[in-house]
């Protein structure tokens, strides 16, 4: 689906050193399931194109709810 608007709730994340995007997901969403969900609202096509300080937008839609 292109052309997706970014939301202004949507989280930023900074990445880390030797973090994956597994680990981001897990962390964040609950799920490594979001995983590929998150590449492809950053439009990234290749996870070694990772970079440690690269700045990730999280879709507000996968955010863990708080209860």
């Amino acid at each position: 689906t292109e052309g997706k608007e970014e939301n202004s709730t949507d989280l930023t994340y900074t990445l880390k050193s030797g973090e994956t995007i597994g680990a981001i997901s897990q962390k964040i969403t609950g799920t490594t399931k979001n995983a590929g969900a998150i590449l492809e609202y950053n439009r990234i096509s290749d996870t070694k194109s990772l970079k440690a300080g690269q700045v990730l937008k999280i879709p507000s839609r996968l955010l863990q709810k708080k209860k």
